[in-house]
């Protein structure tokens, strides 16, 4: 919960860290512990909190979505842009600032844009098969849709209207 925007910090450094740990071939695993927190306002210290934390979605996000897939950087061309594929998943996020950043897909496929606590939306793409992805600091994820399906068995329901 450090970082001036706190919580979503929280979520948006827990997918960055595992995403870091799955690009390497040096690493053999991460532990987080997420379940205590001081919290004065309520009266407790290190007491266990029954509420969820955006990190916890963060790693179940990316748990389903990259973990375990194989690493292939991609060169954006750009420092302030950091992205790499997991397996057919490519995940993207600006060091600073907001912005878009034009990304060639393939027009024959539906896409979706997946965000750091795994909230998941389609993504437009115009008839060549560009879309404009929204960029901050705050990972995000894209991959076909039948894709997402099948990393998360099944998909969500927002993904019902996509086809």
């Amino acid at each position: 919960m450090h970082g001036f925007s706190g919580r979503r910090w929280q979520a948006e450094q827990v997918a960055k860290i595992v995403a870091w740990a799955n690009s390497r071939n040096d690493y053999l695993g991460l532990a987080f512990c997420i379940a205590h927190e001081y919290d004065l306002a309520y009266g407790r210290l290190w007491d266990y909190s029954l509420g969820h934390k955006p990190g916890e979605a963060a790693l179940y996000t990316a748990g389903a979505l990259i973990d375990g897939l194989p690493y292939r950087p991609v060169d954006t061309h750009d420092a302030n842009i950091q992205a790499g594929y997991f397996g057919e998943t490519l995940m993207v996020w600006r060091e600073q600032g907001e912005g878009e950043w034009p990304l060639p897909l393939d027009a024959k496929q539906t896409w979706v844009l997946v965000d750091v606590v795994g909230r998941v939306r389609a993504l437009a793409t115009d008839s060549s098969g560009s879309a404009r992805v929204p960029l901050s600091a705050s990972p995000i994820y894209i991959l076909p849709a039948a894709l997402y399906r099948k990393l998360t068995a099944g998909g969500s329901r927002e993904l019902a209207d996509l086809n």
